[in-house]
């Protein structure tokens, strides 16, 4: 297989050791990391590039950082890249939130989990969250939320402790609190007061 999902929170070495090993050089890496969700036009021009024959290597990498920003039209387009690569080709995606995926997405990549220094959120956080009062929640809240890669962090840290929750004690709380995580997840990939997303999605269960 041509095509892993690399999931973690320090991803870099990771994709740096791969394309090292292949000896691929930059000219010949193809990546999208821009802020913000990635749309079907990115997609587009993504699989154009990659159909271009490597310069200067004996591959093309085609990197996608972020993986859960990509919107489910951009997904299901880059399915059949993700199923039959263009001759010569690596696909690396990285996330911290395989289940934002389209299952469909997820089947055809190699999944590759890293061992992260950082571990979720405990359980009792979340538990003291869901039963403090409104002005309790903000002030909780506060230190997780100093910038805005402070507040992708801790939401997606929360849901990976949220997903775990629900499967093993379920609440009615805990499936609205995952629509809402993933919705503030969705808002902070684009410029906005991290503060206010993540203070509203407490807010609103």
């Amino acid at each position: 297989m041509h095509a892993f999902l690399i999931v973690g929170n320090n991803t870099e070495k990771e994709l740096t050791d791969r394309i090292a090993l292949w000896k691929i050089s930059l000219w010949d890496t193809v990546r999208i990391s821009k802020e913000g969700t990635i749309g079907i036009d990115a997609i587009r021009d993504f699989q154009r590039e990659l159909t271009m024959a490597p310069r200067n290597s004996p591959a093309k990498a085609g990197i996608i950082e972020d993986m859960e920003r990509l919107t489910p039209e951009a997904q299901n387009a880059l399915l059949k890249t993700l199923e039959e690569p263009p001759p010569h080709t690596y696909i690396l995606g990285t996330t911290r939130l395989p289940e934002a995926l389209l299952s469909t997405v997820r089947s055809r990549m190699s999944v590759v989990k890293l061992a992260d220094s950082k571990e979720q959120f405990d359980a009792t956080l979340l538990t003291a969250l869901l039963r403090q009062s409104p002005g309790k929640r903000l002030a909780t809240l506060e230190p997780y939320t100093a910038t805005r890669d402070d507040a992708k962090k801790f939401v997606v840290s929360l849901l990976g402790t949220a997903r775990q929750e629900l499967l093993q004690h379920p609440t009615r709380e805990l499936p609205q609190l995952i629509r809402h995580l993933l919705e503030a997840l969705s808002q902070l990939s684009v410029n906005v007061n991290q503060k206010l997303v993540v203070d509203n999605c407490f807010l609103s269960i």
